[in-house]
């Protein structure tokens, strides 16, 4: 483009009324009213254009174009048939109003105090900076397209109900608040600083290339979608919060190091992945949605909050440092995978349809449950049942099993296997554990004893099976018995295998022997006598070595449940 066509002056200080046409460097005086309207054609020559008189109030109908440094002291509209198009500088410090287009390559700052209104297009081209620090509004049926750099400063305000585009390659800096209620696309990087806020009204989408930051507040309202196909990164500082409908797609990823809130009424869908981290908190009190194929991966804290449903078609994973506080409802779907590796609190109801792994700390409260026709399986960890687990399969191949609680099996035996102990009773005092089912025994129970009439059971509704290698340690934790006392410890409907049991005590008492008689009942009976009997072969003594280490075992699995928070 001829620099000389069109060019607009380098006069553009208060008080400047003149045209300076470029090549032959003429003063042309020219006389306006206070509201002047410029016609390029009609009002100058084609060489040179006023942009910047002392005018109250100025209007372009024609093409203008800046190639230097020019400050608007005075309003100016562009009207549809006008266009600005700026190669320099041009600083705003009144009232810049477009109907028409603006086209910006090198800087266009609306200061502080100074006010930009779009009802046209406003295009921030590639090396372009547009920078706010006063008041931005692009209206509705405008447009606002950016593919360099667009800063919205500390103070500064950018509303668009238009439509806004960020392009890849491009940047968007907010450090104000920025307001979006119309359609807002990025496509390039954005970044929410400290002191920023982002309030989305209306429909916000990070595409398959845009990449935010967010270490400041950003707000999805009721009425807001926000749709998420790229990289979302909530920083320590930054708090991501949802009243609306906000989407993470596919091809999308959301990193939480700060604080994710989805509120009552709010909607969150993750068909992709989403982390929160080792610092981050997730609160969830409206409904959140781990969909088909999306991962929903927890390594800090995530909060279920009363009422609140957590619906997972996906993999929902509670990694080795993640901690899930559940008060409302977690629903785990058909052929869906729910894996706990950390610590997992349910004080309210877990519905398993899927399959549910635990390998960390899991704690089902006296009112809570975990009901479902899925398959609960522990291979490592602990679980401390004081409510109910009712599933189609259960199994422990591992690990520790506490509590005061119920377990249920509708479909196959409940199996126990060797390495895992179970140990009945409450967290603090003795107790019953219930199997309601037949149960398949093959592990290491331990049974406490804290007076003459308090001490753990347990109790099979239905058969019990000990297989090779059954283990029964009695720990009297200080409690001395004496003779003729008798302790009923296990009830059972019916039992197969008691010659497989190892028995053991964590005391020698001088002067008394005891023995394990099954009674006509099914029951198992734990009797002492004044002077030691010989015991049968199936009775014969572990030693202090077993019993110390499952004593350690257990202690060791309460203190890690004890350290769970409500």
């Amino acid at each position: 483009m001829n620099k000389n066509n069109h060019a607009l002056s380098r006069c553009c200080s208060p008080g400047c009324n003149e045209i300076l046409p470029r090549p032959r460097r003429l003063y042309l005086p020219v006389r306006l009213a206070l509201t002047a309207t410029l016609n390029l054609s009609a009002v100058m020559s084609a060489q040179a254009a006023l942009i910047c008189p002392n005018l109250s109030s100025y209007v372009l109908t024609d093409s203008a174009v800046v190639y230097d440094s020019c400050s608007l002291f005075a309003p100016l509209t562009i009207l549809g048939s006008g266009s600005l198009i700026n190669f320099g500088s041009v600083y705003n410090y009144s009232n810049l109003v477009n109907f028409g287009k603006v086209t910006n390559y090198d800087v266009l700052r609306n200061q502080s105090g100074a006010t930009l209104g779009n009802y046209g297009s406003l295009l921030n081209m590639q090396g372009g900076s547009l920078v706010n620090d006063g008041s931005m509004q692009s209206f509705t049926g405008s447009r606002l397209d950016n593919s360099g750099t667009l800063t919205n400063g500390v103070g500064g305000s950018v509303n668009n109900g238009g439509s806004m585009t960020s392009f890849t390659g491009s940047r968007l800096d907010n450090a104000g608040s920025l307001t979006n209620t119309g359609s807002m696309r990025i496509d390039g990087a954005m970044t929410n600083l400290a002191v920023g806020e982002v309030d989305n009204h209306g429909d916000l989408t990070n595409q398959v290339n845009g990449s935010w930051v967010n270490n400041g507040v950003v707000k999805n309202y009721f009425a807001g979608v926000l749709k998420n196909s790229g990289d979302i990164t909530n920083g320590v500082l930054g708090l991501l919060r949802n009243d609306g409908v906000m989407t993470n797609y596919l091809s999308g990823r959301l990193d939480n190091h700060g604080s994710l809130i989805n509120r009552l009424n709010g909607s969150l869908d993750n068909l992709g992945v989403l982390v929160n981290l080792s610092n981050g908190r997730l609160d969830n009190y409206g409904e959140l949605r781990n969909e088909y194929d999306g991962l929903l991966d927890n390594r800090g804290e995530l909060v279920n909050k009363p009422g609140a449903l957590l619906n997972n078609a996906g993999m929902l994973k509670n990694g080795s440092t993640g901690n899930v506080i559940n008060q409302g409802e977690i629903a785990n779907r058909y052929s869906s995978a729910f894996i706990n590796e950390g610590v997992l609190f349910n004080d309210a109801l877990v519905r398993n349809d899927g399959t549910m792994e635990n390998a960390g700390q899991l704690e089902v409260t006296e009112n809570a449950s975990i009901q479902g026709v899925g398959t609960f399986e522990q291979n490592d960890g602990s679980t401390r049942v004081d409510g109910l687990i009712s599933q189609e399969n259960v199994s422990f191949h591992g690990g520790e099993l506490f509590g005061t609680g119920v377990i249920e099996v509708m479909g196959n035996n409940l199996v126990v296997d060797h390495g895992t102990i179970v140990n009945p009773g409450a967290e603090r005092g003795a107790g019953a554990l219930t199997f309601d089912a037949d149960l398949a025994f093959g592990g290491d129970l331990i049974i406490e004893f804290e007076s003459l009439t308090s001490w753990d059971r347990l109790d099979i509704l239905g058969n019990v099976d000990f297989n090779s290698g059954s283990t029964v340690l009695f720990d009297f934790q200080g409690f001395v018995p004496e003779a003729g006392d008798s302790f009923d410890f296990l009830f059972a409907s019916s039992m197969t295998g008691f010659d497989n049991i190892s028995f053991s005590t964590s005391d020698s008492f001088e002067g008394l022997g005891w023995s394990v008689l099954q009674t006509a009942g099914n029951d198992l009976r734990l009797t002492f006598n004044v002077s030691p009997v010989p015991l049968p072969a199936s009775f014969w003594l572990l030693g202090s070595g077993l019993a110390a280490l499952a004593g350690l075992a257990r202690r060791r699995g309460r203190g890690a449940m004890a350290g769970i928070r409500s």
